[in-house]
C-alpha cells in the first residue's frame, strides 16, 4: 500500500510487492543473456565473410543481447529500490515508478528487436550460415524472445485493474461477479444483481469495510491470514502473543 500509480492509474500491485517478480525477471533474463551470448560466439564463427545480411543480423542478436542485459539491469535497480522502508513507507521506494518507465521502454525496445530479428531470418534464411545448426540456434533465439515478451505482457494483464475508476461497492461487486463466473456459480438473467445473493452480500461488505482505503490485492490477503491465525490461535486456547495459564496466574 498504497497501489502503484503508473500511467495515470491504480494497479493491483503495491511498489513492496515487486521484490518478487523483479527476482524471477532478472533469473530469465540472466539465463538468456547467456544463452544469446552463445549463440552469437557460435553464429559469429559460422557466418561467410561476403554475406551482408548475415552482418545485420549479428548486430541484430548484439541489440537483443544489450536490450535483456539493459532489462536486467534495471530489474535490479527497482527490486533494490522496492525492497526499501516497509509496508508504510511509500516514500522510500518513490524512484521506483521512475524505473518502471525505463524497464518499459526497454521491453518496446525488446519487441522492436524481435519483429525485426522475424524479419531478417525471413530475408536471410540459411544462406548466410556454414553450419545448419547456427540459423537454428537463432530461430530458438527468436522464439525464446517471443515467449518471454509474452509472459511480460501477462504479468502486466493479471495485474492490470479493469475497475480502478469506479466506486469501492461498484468495484467490488464487479469483482465478485467475475468470481462467481470463475466458480461457474449460476447467475440471475436479469442485469441488476441479486443483492440476497453470497457473492454479493460479501462484496457489499467489502465494499463497505475498504471504501476510501487504497489497498491491494496483496494487503488484504496478508491482513486475512493474519486474522486467520489469531483466530486459530484463539481457537486453541492460545491468544497471539499471551499465553492463557500465564495471563490467569498473573490475575
Amino acid at each position: 500500500m498504497p497501489a502503484l500509480n503508473f500511467f495515470g492509474r491504480a494497479w493491483l500491485v503495491a511498489t513492496d510487492d515487486l521484490p518478487v517478480p523483479m527476482m524471477c525477471l532478472m533469473l530469465v533474463h540472466t539465463v538468456w543473456c547467456t544463452v544469446i551470448l552463445f549463440v552469437y560466439e557460435r553464429a559469429h564463427q559460422g557466418l561467410e565473410s561476403r554475406c551482408a545480411a548475415g552482418k545485420t543480423a549479428m548486430a541484430w542478436l548484439f541489440g537483443t543481447f544489450a536490450c535483456f542485459f539493459a532489462s536486467m539491469c534495471v530489474e535490479g535497480l527497482i527490486l533494490r529500490q522496492s525492497l526499501k522502508g516497509t509496508i508504510l513507507q511509500p516514500a522510500t521506494r518513490r524512484h521506483v515508478n521512475t524505473l518502471l518507465y525505463v524497464h518499459f521502454s526497454i521491453t518496446i525496445a525488446d519487441v522492436f528487436f524481435t519483429v525485426l530479428g522475424t524479419l531478417l531470418d525471413y530475408h536471410v534464411g540459411n544462406s548466410c550460415y556454414v553450419r545448419n545448426h547456427v540459423h537454428t540456434a537463432i530461430v530458438v533465439v527468436i522464439v525464446g524472445n517471443y515467449f518471454i515478451i509474452a509472459c511480460n505482457f501477462l504479468g502486466v494483464a493479471l495485474i492490470f485493474s479493469v475497475f480502478a475508476h469506479l466506486p469501492s461497492e461498484e468495484k467490488w461487486n464487479r469483482l465478485f461477479s467475475i468470481l462467481g463466473c470463475c466458480l461457474c456459480m449460476p447467475t440471475s438473467r436479469e442485469r441488476e444483481r441479486d443483492n440476497q445473493g453470497t457473492l454479493s452480500q460479501i462484496a457489499t461488505c467489502f465494499g463497505e469495510v475498504f471504501q476510501g482505503a487504497d489497498l491491494v490485492p496483496s494487503d488484504i490477503a496478508a491482513g486475512l491470514a493474519l486474522l486467520a491465525l489469531q483466530h486459530r490461535g484463539i481457537l486453541e486456547g492460545e491468544p497471539m502473543g499471551r499465553n492463557v495459564t500465564e495471563g490467569r496466574g498473573g490475575g
